[in-house]
């Protein structure tokens, strides 16, 4: 109790912004302003054992070399910290709303095991637009999201004073690999027409309890996306969401799919949805690659969900080989292969 106390002291006086606390709510103030700290002077962040509360957004300086995120914790699965099953993770929570970083540079490093818990309205990670310097090439690897709306949102624009700049510039470039989601909203979603040439490796995204429905990669703008050995845990799953069409960034890739057995009734598989314009549809050429394995289901899939496009949309671009899907069929001014 003597110790608490002091602790407690400790975190309110003047010393607040020098180290993290671990494991006490009431430092989540003290915390976010230690990260932001920290991130600011270019010092690498270790995120010990235990749990680092927040409550608000820790932002990089936009310059190359924007930070690095480190931890002390193991990996695993999404699971609150339990008396006997938990062992060493290190996992940020956020206690307020928003994202838990906003990288405003270029070549962030976040590779170590982390876990990221959220408000489930919010991204974890945004990554801003911007073209001097021009933002991405950044490296993840080996985390772990759990109630969020995304993962990783690419921004249309930057900060300022609080103020967003829309600048459709760069947040390009960048690899993911080993991630995986839980109860979360989409792993991917792009605002920016720039924001080309992720690269999803390994990951996976997974329901929790009653599926809630995931977009694995929401394309608004931007595209030139792969996605390698994707694993599917959640029932209610769309691999594409695109809505913006530009033949300079159309090419979108799915190697190596997994989509497992589900026991649930209404589980709905999409490999590509149109959301963009009903007369721009004739026109969004789309140059997609897909492959992998469906296993076979309790419950049969309602066919006509696979592919959620208009008659026009063209197909002559897709080649789709996954077992236990059929093949789309052609549109009236292009061919399925």
């Amino acid at each position: 109790m003597r110790h608490y106390l002091f602790l407690v002291v400790w975190v309110a006086g003047s010393c607040a912004a020098e180290a993290q606390v671990m494991n006490v709510k009431i430092a989540a103030t003290m915390n976010t302003e230690w990260l932001t700290k920290s991130l600011a002077e270019g010092r690498p962040v270790k995120i010990p054992v235990g749990t680092l509360y927040v409550n608000g957004t820790a932002t990089t300086k936009p310059v190359v070399g924007c930070g690095r995120l480190e931890s002390e914790g193991s990996g695993g699965y999404s699971m609150d910290p339990h008396p006997t099953l938990s062992g060493f993770q290190s996992r940020i929570v956020q206690l307020g709303k928003g994202p838990i970083l906003r990288l405003s540079g270029v070549g962030f490093i976040a590779t170590e095991p982390i876990e990221f818990v959220g408000d489930g309205e919010s991204a974890a990670i945004e990554i801003e637009g911007r073209a001097a310097p021009a933002t991405g090439r950044h490296r993840f690897r080996n985390l772990i999201f759990r109630d969020w709306a995304c993962a990783f949102k690419c921004l249309a624009g930057y900060y300022k004073d609080d103020k967003f700049i829309g600048n459709e510039s760069h947040a390009d470039n960048s690899v993911v690999e080993g991630c995986e989601t839980f109860n979360v909203g989409t792993l991917f979603r792009s605002e920016n027409q720039q924001s080309l040439n992720w690269v999803f490796r390994d990951c996976a995204v997974n329901g929790v309890g009653v599926s809630q429905g995931c977009v694995v990669a929401d394309v608004v703008r931007g595209g030139c996306l792969t996605l390698e050995r994707l694993v599917v845990e959640e029932s209610k799953v769309t691999i594409f969401k695109v809505t913006d069409y530009s033949p300079n960034n159309s090419r979108l890739v799915c190697r190596d799919l997994f989509y497992d057995q589900m026991l649930d009734k209404d589980q709905t598989l999409c490999l590509f949805e149109y959301a963009g314009p009903a007369a721009a549809a004739s026109y969004a050429r789309w140059s997609i690659f897909m492959d992998g394995f469906v296993s076979p289901q309790k419950f049969p899939f309602d066919k006509a969900k696979f592919y959620q496009v208009p008659a026009s949309l063209p197909r002559d671009g897709w080649r789709i080989e996954i077992v236990g899907v059929e093949q789309p069929v052609a549109a009236p001014n292009g061919s399925a292969p």
